[in-house]
């Protein structure tokens, strides 16, 4: 039996210290985005804060949900929307709304959803956690808190 332990204790912890991460919570901060629009907007377009604006819905609960579930989201609740959580670890990111899991893969992240991939920059500056998206010309940061200051 002393051998046996011998052998499993460092197996034990090993496991124990490389399978413990936690990940960090953060939520859509959609009145961040909406208060200070301008600092989240990337792309100087002259429609560019209104169409960030616009596609920010993208980031609550009920949109992810009907996208995921291949339904048109119900634009006519949107004062109701809530935000949509992420859990983020240090090379993944859990989709909480979409149920799926993502790598984080130098500085980006892919989700593919109805058989169309996405990418996003996942940004961690300052203490802050943001996703940066690209449709086109237009660019737009989406903020996020964690999920303890809500």
């Amino acid at each position: 039996m002393n051998n046996y332990m011998k052998l499993t204790f460092p197996v034990l912890l090993l496991v124990a210290s490389c399978g413990g991460e936690k990940p960090t919570k953060y939520i859509f901060d959609i009145n961040e985005m909406q208060d200070n629009i301008a600092t989240y907007t990337v792309s100087k377009g002259p429609m560019d804060e209104l169409y960030c604006n616009l596609t920010s819905m993208f980031w609550t609960k009920e949109v992810m949900s009907d996208i995921k579930n291949g339904k048109e989201p119900d634009l006519e609740n949107a004062d109701n929307y809530t935000p949509t959580v992420l859990n983020v670890y240090e090379k993944k990111i859990e989709w909480v709304d979409f149920e799926q899991e993502t790598p984080i893969t130098d500085g980006k992240v892919e989700v593919t959803l109805r058989g169309k991939t996405m990418t996003y920059d996942v940004i961690r500056e300052n203490g802050t956690f943001m996703i940066g998206s690209k449709l086109e010309n237009l660019e737009c940061n989406v903020p996020f808190k964690k999920g303890d200051e809500l």
